[in-house]
């Protein structure tokens, strides 16, 4: 299968970053695609999206292509249902370096394409045999307007008044649209990661580097301070230390109650920590978790038509403002309710406990099932009994990236430690 838990990622020029393969999904496109469609199209910062970009079009003569430029992610699903197109396709490879890429898609809703269609769409990539070239199309320029004018009609200047902010773009795809936006809404604010040179996204700066963000905020004694990451849906939050996501989240969830809204449960995913769940439970609130991704939490809030949802890793989804993961929006919400309530993120960050974790990341060469490493599986088993309620072990492939995750949260990590290091030497034997 090409598409991993977010869309197609990889290195760019090897599969499925590559040109045949980018070729006959285009042409897969095509196919599915309905006669006169219109498709609304838009990419990050990388040198390498026009290539892509190029690719991707090689099959889509007779489809109207709508071509935003470098927007963040959530402005080609909001474009891609406001123009009624049948398909949103956003070039980017996300929080990843600058020499990988990738796609996202969407639907007419602009919702992230389901896990089912993008299997459709990869055996139909892999059954192509050679590349019989009928004709690309070329794409129209158009300003996401659409988008901005949303923007505007939810906030105003006034909802920012007094406080001075900074914001960390990433030299991503929000460098020089969201920008824009913050002077529009006549935002007192400071810049980094607003210079992008092609080469340059995520590259020691966004949400995934806080410590940038916390040293404008300090150099500049501001109030408040957001980074996004390359593609634009994910936000890291400052004041000026940053926050834990889960801390980050239930501030959102807490400005949703100021402005008179009811949750009757928020929708996280499983690396959603144990203080969060607690907390929640304790305002009489269900944390309903799901398998990581975006699209995961964003499907569990519409079977159960719920207005907030989020990852720890920053994806926060306002669904009663426009169903999507979207850093900015995110940022635009919270910076009004501290403004209403100054004690906002204290408040958070003194109702959520944050236990200690264990994080780590191993690069592995393949990725068979777990429970077929009959020694891993055995280790794992017996943490997580040793764990029992106290804790949580989770051991799960990235779905982005060539990477095996190791994630553990308990009251005390110590006694753990030994194991946690034989865990680490299995992974590297039978995986890396």
């Amino acid at each position: 299968m090409i598409f991993g838990t977010d869309g197609v990622r990889g290195r760019m020029g090897d599969p499925p970053l590559d040109r045949d393969t980018m070729e006959k999904l285009s042409a897969v496109l095509a196919q599915w695609l309905p006669s006169k469609a219109k498709v609304v199209i838009g990419s990050d910062t990388r040198n390498s999206c026009s290539q892509v970009k190029a690719w991707i079009l090689t099959h889509l003569a007779g489809i109207t292509v709508i071509d935003l430029g470098i927007v963040p992610t959530p402005v080609v699903a909001y474009e891609t249902r406001e123009r009624a197109a049948q398909l949103g396709v956003m070039i980017t490879a996300s929080h990843n370096p600058a020499q990988d890429n990738g796609l996202k898609f969407f639907d007419e809703t602009g919702l992230k394409i389901r896990v089912e269609l993008a299997r459709l769409w990869s055996e139909n990539v892999l059954d192509l045999g050679p590349d019989n070239r009928p004709g690309a199309t070329s794409a129209q320029s158009e300003q996401a307007s659409l988008y901005r004018d949303f923007i505007l009609r939810h906030f105003s200047a006034e909802d920012f008044k007094g406080l001075r902010m900074g914001f960390d773009l990433a030299n991503g795809a929000g460098s020089t649209y969201v920008k824009e936006l913050v002077n529009q809404l006549g935002i007192d604010a400071k810049f980094i990661g607003d210079q992008p040179d092609g080469h340059n996204i995520n590259d020691r700066v966004g949400a995934l580097h806080p410590s940038c963000l916390e040293q404008l905020l300090k150099e500049h004694n501001l109030d408040l301070g957001f980074a996004l990451d390359g593609d634009g849906d994910r936000l890291m939050v400052a004041d000026p230390e940053p926050l834990h996501g889960d801390i980050t989240l239930y501030a959102l969830y807490q400005a949703y109650l100021a402005e008179g809204q009811a949750i009757p449960a928020l929708v996280g995913t499983i690396m959603c920590g144990m203080g969060l769940q607690q907390r929640l439970a304790e305002d009489g609130v269900d944390l309903i978790r799901t398998p990581v991704g975006d699209q995961n939490v964003l499907h569990e809030m519409v079977v159960r038509d719920l207005p907030l949802g989020g990852e720890t890793s920053g994806h926060l989804i306002q669904a009663d403002l426009f169903p999507s993961g979207d850093g900015f929006l995110g940022a635009l919400r919270l910076a009004r309710a501290l403004k209403r309530n100054p004690g906002l993120l204290d408040a958070a960050r003194a109702a959520v406990p944050c236990y200690p974790t264990y994080e780590k990341a191993i690069r592995v060469v393949r990725k068979p099932p777990l429970e077929s490493l009959q020694e891993l599986t055995d280790l794992i088993c017996d943490m997580t009994e040793q764990l029992a309620d106290t804790g949580r072990l989770i051991i799960r492939y990235s779905g982005t990236e060539p990477k095996l995750r190791i994630y553990m949260e308990a009251p005390d990590l110590d006694p753990y430690l030994k194991q946690i290091a034989a865990l680490e030497d299995l992974i590297d034997k039978d995986l890396s």
